[in-house]
């Protein structure tokens, strides 16, 4: 008996000590018990009484099916650790679950005293950040987007990726990137085997194929550059390798103007030129024909040249 009395004044000089860090109390009204507040490892805060449970620490469950729950169906909104073979939803080994309830509720993040709801996950797996909370796609961002620091990249992955100046590109998808090969720039890559192509007005306008033919006013390139309509220019430069210069080599063979006269009447064109058919047929190339022409302007000359000196010459004997 003596020992049970001081075992029972040092319990109570115990309760007493620690009466700041931790109060529980409880009292039966008709047979229920009601809570009062609780304080764990904090000191009692006067004025706060809406809260039941009082933490100054940290929380840890024990167990592999420890989990949080709000309210009191099995529905309710739960925070757990999963665990593989767990009778939650979600069974995958170590993770931390945060799962709204099973009937249909939506995951909302909010700040401020209001609160100010800024983020929401609804029941379909949708996310929208900043906007009316009702979203329609798999992620909707209602504001601005903005990224920072080299090698970021923005894309819509569809498939496996292959790595190109050092970076890692998506076989099917778009993406935004900073280039390596420019200096503070970012470029646009469509990288894999898809093309590009930018609409206006509900129709398209520039093509970009999957073989780097570029399309403008036409959605089926046949070429590095093919435009259907018209282009304006101040200047236009078209290197080429070769020009006219030949026909003044000494070895030149300048056709006389009776082959030149023979063959427009045969074909009804120039020598070299490209018949009226042919350039309907398959266009013309703007370089070779520049020189084409020039070719005729030189040899050309070359018979002005010899004229002049027959004329000179008869002249000459005209006098005598």
């Amino acid at each position: 008996m003596k020992h049970l009395s001081l075992f029972l004044l040092c319990a109570g000089i115990a309760s007493v000590a620690h009466a700041q860090t931790l109060q529980s109390v409880t009292e039966a009204t008709n047979g229920n018990y009601t809570s009062k507040n609780i304080w764990v490892g904090t000191s009692i805060v006067s004025g706060v009484s809406e809260n039941a449970l009082n933490v100054g620490g940290r929380i840890k469950l024990l167990g592999t099916q420890s989990a949080f729950n709000t309210g009191t169906d099995a529905n309710e909104p739960t925070i757990y650790r999963s665990y593989t073979g767990g009778s939650y939803p979600f069974t995958a080994a170590n993770h931390l679950v945060l799962q709204a309830g099973l009937s249909g509720g939506h995951i909302v993040f909010a700040t401020g005293n209001a609160p100010l709801p800024v983020m929401m996950i609804n029941n379909t797996g949708n996310v929208e950040i900043g906007g009316g909370f009702n979203p329609t796609a798999r992620l909707q961002v209602d504001g601005n987007i903005a990224m920072g620091g080299p090698g970021y990249s923005f894309g819509i992955s569809m498939n496996d990726k292959f790595t190109y100046s050092g970076l890692s590109q998506l076989h099917y998808g778009l993406q935004w990137v900073k280039d390596p090969d420019l200096v503070g720039g970012f470029t646009m890559y469509q990288s894999g085997y898809m093309g590009i192509k930018f609409f206006t007005q509900g129709l398209p306008r520039l093509t970009v194929g999957f073989n780097g033919y570029v399309g403008i006013g036409t959605t089926s390139p046949q070429s590095e550059l093919a435009v259907n309509g018209t282009v304006t220019s101040k200047k236009v430069k078209v290197t080429a390798s070769g020009w006219a210069d030949f026909v003044f080599e000494p070895g030149y063979q300048l056709p006389s103007l009776k082959e030149v006269e023979a063959f427009i009447k045969e074909n009804k064109h120039l020598p070299e030129v490209p018949s009226a058919a042919t350039v309907e047929k398959d266009g013309q190339d703007l370089g070779e024909m520049n020189k084409i022409l020039l070719q005729k302007v030189e040899e050309l000359t070359l018979h002005m040249i010899q004229q002049q000196k027959e004329i000179e010459e008869l002249k000459a004997l005209i006098r005598k």
